[in-house]
């Protein structure tokens, strides 16, 4: 049985972002500046994407769009 996803891989909360990633990783990624932790959310999302784990896909695209 699979679950069924109900969010997409950019919508998730701040809050849920800082509980798949942590906290730390959630302020080192925004101490990069906006361009350098934009692209660097899309690249760790790329890895997450191909290891085929979508709750960390998910949020790393997430922060991608909130940095």
């Amino acid at each position: 049985m699979t679950t069924e996803i109900t969010w997409n891989t950019t919508d998730l909360s701040p809050e849920s972002i800082d509980r798949i990633l942590g906290v730390g990783t959630v302020a080192n990624t925004r101490a990069m500046g906006t361009a350098n932790a934009a692209r660097h959310c899309e690249c760790r999302a790329a890895g997450w994407w191909d290891a085929n784990e979508r709750e960390y896909y998910a949020a790393w695209r997430s922060l991608a769009r909130i940095v």
